[in-house]
């Protein structure tokens, strides 16, 4: 086999569209070991690449959509898939409710110890967010190559998802393991939307309890399941991500201003012992893990994007803006409300009765009511392949995502533990969706399976393509790095966390029971 990269293999002139003819080097053979030959469909796909030789575009022949092409309204409110829309999805998923509990966390760790703790849990995530673009787009490339991209003869309309790309670049069982915990993640993710809600309103109106409240937003969350597609949250992503903007200025502010009127204190700067001792850093740990997650659902909104080779710039972006609303909010309003932050694990428990504060509530129940559709579509996607629909009629995709949206709004009824749930989750799922499987997955594909070597050579980024790895030693010192990342937050987050976040989680049942009709009240 030729050592040029794929970039070097097939030329076409930059910004050029897929088609027409191609201008290939002489003996270019697109063969796999297993003799696979690329469609003429998938030659045009290739034809268009990137300077690493990632294919563009996640749909062949598929135009993006404009204002002439679509109608400004349609365009303005439905029509997406750009880096914007993306920008927007991620952002407003990665995070919401959680805002609300931070405060607590750094209550919990220290303030300088939880500001350390988001500084590294972000980078982390960032980098294993790279590596999972890495694995989607040699996984993409592979399969334009073998033929076997699309599902019909002219595009894919199969959503990619983690499980999938995991199982390519491993084996069947690290791809059902990691099934197992996006289930698990996504859908508590999704549970703790609607309890977050519940919370939340009940501050505002309490005539009635929070089981009640749960009780009508769960059926509201429930319309976000007749969206047919990630492409379509456009307008909505935009409104989640207005709302949790608002509520952490909001929060900024009334930080500064303090327990009655007092102003910022220094308790929160001279004291930097755990609130609650070692168990309760580690459960703000885990919480603070928990933010940064969300990793699980980011593969289907790479695959909605027309160019999803540009995805980890548009998720840096997001996560830095994430930053500006977390660790101002959060570190404030323990600076003011230090007392109020150590006791309760929602912000709006202290929070006095303003305008403002009821129309941050109002912008953040509309915001989780939103996001429960984003973390329940990819467990929506399982459910329609399963079922043998998800490319078929809409009414049958619908009618396999409404039972699931159901047991959703069931367990939030059931375990209505807000603040306690983030700290589970944190622990036994974004540990492992966030950082041990895409480390453990890039590491198997790229050093350790029969085809390693194959692999290094035709990854669409290699770290030899970049200046500052390739001083490093190339990919030794990613191998060596992801190994680290893998034991530190098993040891740290799985194991020490997990430990204090189901003691809390086991208090909570025996103090509260099960569908308690108002937790924390």
């Amino acid at each position: 086999m030729s050592s040029k990269s794929l970039g070097e293999l097939v030329k076409a002139p930059s910004g050029s569209a897929p088609s027409g003819d191609l201008e290939l080097d002489e003996g270019l053979d697109f063969r796999q070991p297993r003799g696979d030959v690329c469609t003429d469909l998938s030659l045009k796909e290739l034809s268009a690449t990137d300077i690493h030789g990632v294919a563009r575009g996640t749909y062949a022949q598929e135009k993006i959509p404009s204002p002439k092409s679509t109608g400004w309204l349609r365009f303005l409110i439905w029509e997406g898939g750009t880096g914007w829309d993306a920008f927007f999805t991620c952002a407003s998923a990665q995070v919401g409710q959680v805002i609300l509990s931070l405060p607590h966390s750094l209550a919990q760790t220290g303030m300088v110890a939880g500001i350390l703790l988001m500084l590294l849990f972000a980078s982390l995530a960032m980098w294993t967010v790279y590596l999972m673009v890495v694995l989607y787009l040699d996984s993409k490339s592979r399969k334009i190559k073998e033929g076997t991209w699309y599902n019909d003869e002219k595009k894919r309309s199969i959503a990619n998802q983690y499980h999938e790309v995991m199982a390519s670049a491993t084996n069947k069982y690290l791809g059902g393991f990691s099934r197992v915990v996006v289930i698990i993640a996504l859908g508590g993710l999704a549970v703790a939307q609607i309890i977050a809600s519940s919370s939340n309103f009940h501050r505002m109106i309490p005539e009635l309890n929070k089981r009640d409240w749960a009780l009508v937003f769960g059926g509201v969350a429930m319309c976000m399941s007749l969206i047919p597609n990630f492409r379509n949250f456009r307008l909505f992503s935009f409104i989640a991500l207005v709302a949790t903007t608002f509520t952490s200025w909001y929060m900024v502010a009334m930080g500064i201003k303090g327990s009655g009127d007092e102003g910022l204190k220094s308790q929160a700067w001279t004291n930097q012992t755990p609130a609650a001792g070692w168990e309760g850093f580690f459960a703000g740990a885990s919480n603070i893990i928990f933010t940064f997650g969300g990793h699980a659902m980011l593969l289907e909104v790479m695959d909605s994007m027309f160019k999803p080779f540009r995805f980890h710039k548009v998720f840096y972006s997001s996560y830095l803006y994430v930053y500006t609303l977390v660790l101002p909010n959060s570190m404030f309003i323990y600076w003011g409300w230090p007392e109020q932050a150590a006791q309760y694990g929602n912000v709006y428990a202290y929070m006095p009765a303003s305008v403002a504060r009821d129309i941050s509530i109002v912008l953040m129940v509309a915001h989780q009511v939103i996001v429960f559709g984003l973390f329940a579509f990819p467990i929506y996607f399982m459910a329609e392949k399963w079922a043998g629909v998800h490319t078929g009629a809409y009414w049958k995709r619908l009618l396999c995502r409404l039972p699931i949206g159901a047991l959703l709004w069931l367990i939030a009824l059931a375990f209505p533990f807000f603040g306690v749930i983030n700290d589970v989750l944190g622990a036994f799922t974004t540990t492992f969706e966030t950082f041990i499987i895409p480390c453990l997955a890039y590491n198997w594909h790229y050093q350790f399976s029969k085809n390693a070597e194959q692999h290094r050579f035709e990854s669409t980024k290699p770290p030899t393509n970049n200046k500052f790895l390739n001083r490093l030693g190339g990919w030794t010192p990613i191998f060596v790095f992801n190994w680290v990342i893998i034991v530190f937050t098993a040891v740290f987050g799985f194991g020490m966390g997990g430990y204090a976040s189901i003691r809390a989680f086991v208090e909570s049942i025996n103090d509260f029971g099960v569908f308690a009709a108002c937790y924390n009240c």
